[in-house]
């Protein structure tokens, strides 16, 4: 993962975070592929090894977070931001021209209270 935050002016702070490598894993899934209205029974499974590679060429499932925070006092930083996860599942058959990687991208508003406890 890459993380980095930018503090503003001691109260204002802008931050990200995206994974670069790593691993996926869950159960099999039985589903169906449809086009043209046409349903076909295959079975899907998590792709295995993540890696950043840029848009499409990305492999596996990816999360990245941008946010700015604001912070009320010494300890406590409120956030508001977009997170990002990118699935992508993957079929032992080719589905459609070259293709056995299927991908979702969600986006969602986030908002988060951070406590720092002093040292």
């Amino acid at each position: 993962m890459v993380s980095a935050n930018y503090r503003i002016k001691r109260k204002f702070e802008l931050g990200f975070n995206i994974d670069l490598v790593g691993y996926s894993f869950g159960a099999d899934q039985n589903t169906n592929f449809i086009s043209n209205g046409i349903s076909v029974p295959v079975v899907a499974s998590a792709n295995s090894p993540t890696a950043l590679l840029v848009g499409p060429n990305d492999l596996g499932m990816i999360r990245a977070e941008f946010s700015v925070g604001y912070w009320v006092n010494d300890n406590f930083l409120i956030r508001a931001g977009i997170s990002s996860l990118n699935t992508e599942y993957k079929t032992a058959t080719e589905l459609q021209a070259g293709n056995v990687r299927f991908r979702q991208n969600s986006q969602l508003p986030f908002i988060a209270i951070t406590y720092s406890p002093k040292k």
